[in-house]
């Protein structure tokens, strides 16, 4: 197993404007990884043979637990704000399923879009484990629509990871529980446009965004995310971290979905 970053959560694809794309934050962490010259694993659950058929993925090693459905998520529209609905599931991913060859790998993204991870499945890890929130934070109307939920289990998470990255948006409306701060080492608000915000030793530092034409932010959370955790690994500083992480996710915006997430060299040229 020669693999660097395991990437945890469900791939997905995505209708929209009348076209499948293959999306889930799995797919975004695994580019940029490769990207940014870290070798990715993914682990995830659906229908054995859809994620082969996108060509991105000729680099990245996948394990899928086979499903007889795919996650799919449906869009009212286009616009920056489209309703999302969860169309289809392909089950949770539990403890059991991270096979020892996988325990093993130095760096860990926890990434759920619709609450498939158990949080139990943190256990499994000695290394570096980031836990993306945006997943645990989803619920359910009947019709399938996404709506803005705090899971109550997430305790275990905050104590265990070492750092929590969650969206501004992902958190909108949401009543945050007051010991969040307390229970995790480091945590982390992006805020697109505006940067993202630190909170590591009961300080906060706000790390401004790079001004960039913006076309298309589907994934750039993810990118946020992976290139985060790839550079926490390397330096421990979740300021310096926060910074490369911004970078990279705003260089991903300036064109469609997976195109422009950029290279390690491309984010270095932003950094002062």
């Amino acid at each position: 197993m020669n693999a660097q970053l395991l990437c945890i959560g469900n791939y997905c694809l995505d209708w929209l404007d009348g076209v499948y794309h293959i999306g889930g934050s799995v797919i975004f962490n695994a580019v940029t990884s490769n990207q940014l010259g870290v070798k990715p694993f993914i682990l995830s659950r659906g229908q054995i043979d859809t994620i082969y058929r996108f060509g991105e993925f000729i680099d990245v090693d996948v394990r899928v637990i086979p499903d007889s459905k795919d996650t799919i998520f449906l869009y009212e529209n286009s616009s920056s704000n489209k309703k999302q609905y969860l169309k289809s599931f392909s089950g949770i991913i539990k403890s059991k399923d991270v096979s020892k060859d996988l325990k093993n790998i130095q760096m860990v993204l926890l990434c759920p879009i619709a609450g498939e991870l158990e949080p139990s499945i943190i256990n499994n890890f000695s290394g570096l484990v980031v836990v993306a929130l945006q997943g645990w934070l989803r619920g359910l109307k009947s019709d399938g629509r996404i709506f803005p939920y705090i899971n109550d289990d997430l305790e275990e998470l905050f104590r265990k990871a070492d750092t929590i990255i969650v969206s501004e948006d992902d958190i909108k409306g949401l009543d945050i529980p007051v010991d969040w701060l307390d229970l995790c080492d480091i945590f982390i608000i992006t805020r697109a446009t505006r940067g993202a915000t630190v909170f590591f030793q009961n300080e906060k530092y706000d790390i401004p965004a790079l001004n960039v034409i913006e076309h298309d932010s589907i994934g750039a959370g993810d990118v946020f995310s992976t290139a985060y955790t790839i550079r926490f690994f390397e330096t421990k500083d979740p300021v310096i971290s926060a910074k490369f992480a911004n970078i990279s996710a705003a260089l991903s915006v300036r064109s469609s979905r997976l195109s422009s997430i950029p290279s390690r060299a491309d984010v270095e040229k932003f950094i002062l």
